[in-house]
């Protein structure tokens, strides 16, 4: 997932429950994501500014270049952050992240240097675009307020996101424009991999989230009388998507809390929800299609089964790449120092 913080139902069910105020339909995230390195851009969670922890001392250094402890340990609290208490209990799962942590962070630094040695930075510019895209849709205070909560001071969250940006120009400037698979091989991957290909139901909804049932029941009885959803949505929805009138996409059960599957899957095309109550908000649906379950034509599956392909062997590139890098750098790694790596 890109630097920043889970913006779809998904990405906040999986990573750290849904979180409420701010959704993101998933057509909107595809297009964010659609460059694939971003998924290298995770690392920035491995690259925070040191936190007020106590421990000192360096756990590690890529060719010269030190990797405090501090910041070792920031970075495996946030990890931790995200998984289950019960999870984060145990001593094997601390050990397992602490050692991908590590590693990602010797493989950001690689990265880092290569990139300093090609010349390559971002511009100031070039940040702030990006800052201003990821805080699409929230309060400017309540965007400072979830980055202070990972850690980060607002001009030390853009120096992160400045070398992100230049990790990206690295991965561009090393792989260039990747070629598309043949036809007949596309071909192959949909004969062999039908199963896999079979989608659920779906449905298309708009989505409208306010801070009270009261407003929210004004606002479902005002759209039974013949209001428009779409710009209620635009005008009174706390949600990121109300500029696009609560387009949440196309979406399919178990991507979401429950209650919202519940509630979109019981209507039908035209159907406005009854008022969801979830922690963060009360909730209004409007079904605007459903696509049945199946098995999708060669050509409604091309463009997935690209973009799949791309994928795999772009992270295969990427980890040989990497390995490459790896292989030429002095990496020492110091697996005692203070509590660090106990």
């Amino acid at each position: 997932m890109m630097v920043g913080f889970p913006r779809t139902f998904p990405e906040r069910t999986e990573s750290q429950g849904y979180s409420g105020k701010r959704l993101m339909p998933s057509s909107v995230v595809a297009t964010r994501v659609k460059r694939w390195f971003v998924l290298v851009l995770v690392l920035v969670l491995a690259g925070c500014e040191a936190s007020s922890s106590s421990r000192h001392g360096v756990v590690a250094s890529v060719n010269g270049e030190a990797i405090s402890a501090e910041v070792f340990e920031h970075a495996v609290l946030l990890r931790l952050a995200n998984l289950d208490r019960e999870l984060v209990s145990s001593p094997e799962v601390r050990q397992a992240v602490e050692e991908r942590v590590l590693e990602d962070l010797i493989t950001r630094r690689l990265l880092l240097q290569e990139a300093s040695r090609r010349g390559l930075s971002s511009s100031a510019e070039d940040v702030e675009r990006r800052l201003g895209e990821m805080a699409e849709g929230y309060a400017p205070s309540e965007y400072e307020t979830l980055i202070a909560e990972r850690g980060f001071s607002l001009e030390s969250f853009r120096a992160r996101l400045a070398e992100d940006l230049t990790i990206e120009r690295l991965l561009e400037d090393e792989l260039g424009k990747p070629e598309p698979p043949r036809l007949d091989v596309v071909e192959a991957y949909y004969r062999d991999h039908r199963e896999e290909l079979r989608r659920p139901i779906r449905a298309r909804a708009l989505h409208l989230v306010v801070a009270t049932a009261e407003e929210a029941r004004d606002i479902r009885k005002a759209v039974l009388a013949g209001s428009d959803f779409a710009e209620m949505a635009r005008r009174r929805s706390l949600g990121p998507e109300a500029p696009r009138g609560g387009e949440l996409g196309w979406v399919s059960p178990g991507r979401m809390p429950e209650a919202f599957d519940e509630a979109i899957f019981a209507l039908k095309p035209g159907e406005v929800s009854p008022v969801v109550a979830s922690p963060y908000g009360h909730h209004l649906f409007k079904l605007v299609a459903t696509e049945a379950a199946g098995l999708p034509s060669l050509e409604e599956a091309r463009p997935a089964i690209v973009a799949h392909m791309g994928a795999e062997a772009r992270e295969a590139w990427y980890r040989q790449w990497v390995a490459k890098l790896r292989a030429r750098a002095t990496i020492v790694i110091h697996p005692t120092v203070g509590e660090a790596r106990r």
